[in-house]
């Protein structure tokens, strides 16, 4: 039987070094978190978190891969992320904006 894998982020905040001193403080992704964490555990799907902090590039990687060693051809992986997004330029011009 198939099972479920998910991976949960919520950036309440970045690094300020990052962003010319913003911290991009926010109130509301690692409650979203929460949520999305009782509403996979309760089908069932094997859930991890990463909050803020946690929540690196690295960290972000490293848990894909290890979810991805466990999982069958059969098996769901949800991938949920809540924080601030942006937009960077596009260096190969395969994008409109």
């Amino acid at each position: 039987m198939a099972k479920g894998y998910a991976l949960l982020i919520g950036m309440g905040s970045v690094d300020s070094f990052h962003y010319a001193g913003w911290s991009g403080e926010l109130k509301q992704p690692e409650q979203d978190v929460e949520i999305m964490k009782e509403i996979a555990a309760s089908q069932g799907v094997e859930v991890q978190t990463l909050l803020s902090k946690e929540a690196i590039r690295g960290n972000v990687v490293s848990s894909i891969k290890r979810i991805a060693e466990k999982m069958a051809s059969t098996d769901l992986f949800f991938l949920y992320f809540s924080g601030h997004g942006g937009q960077i330029p596009d260096l190969n011009g395969d994008e409109e904006d």
